[in-house]
């Protein structure tokens, strides 16, 4: 999923690994947060950065030679990721952890007959 963004953030001097992109969208994951719920704090997040610079920026910029930030990078790789994992009808193992806390959570039935959980990732 990063391979698009490689010659990108070479060239922006951006160390941005594959782990760094999983450990970035399992925290997201974490929160609750969707591909696209993410990328939408992100857009917003940027929109409030942006306003607060435009008095520092000189007339002669350029939106189209911004520098895009890491984050927009991490949520257009999570959209795509999300899309990949869909596409394939599979979970990760941070989607089997949301999804069994949403189970007990929203049907608190199903979680009677449960002492423990084990959850053993290979």
């Amino acid at each position: 999923m990063i391979k698009p963004y490689k010659e990108y953030l070479i060239s922006q001097d951006i160390v941005f690994t594959e782990g760094a992109a999983s450990s970035s969208i399992s925290r997201a994951k974490a929160k609750g947060q969707s591909a696209k719920a993410f990328f939408q704090e992100t857009e917003q997040t940027e929109r409030q950065r942006k306003l607060r610079a435009e008095g520092r920026v000189s007339e002669s910029s350029n939106p189209e030679l911004e520098k895009k930030s890491l984050a927009r990078i991490v949520a257009e790789i999570y959209i795509g990721y999300e899309q990949v994992l869909k596409d394939n009808n599979a979970l990760d193992f941070d989607d089997l952890l949301v999804y069994g806390v949403k189970l007990f959570r929203e049907h608190c039935e199903t979680a009677l007959w449960c002492i423990h959980i084990l959850v053993d990732e290979l």
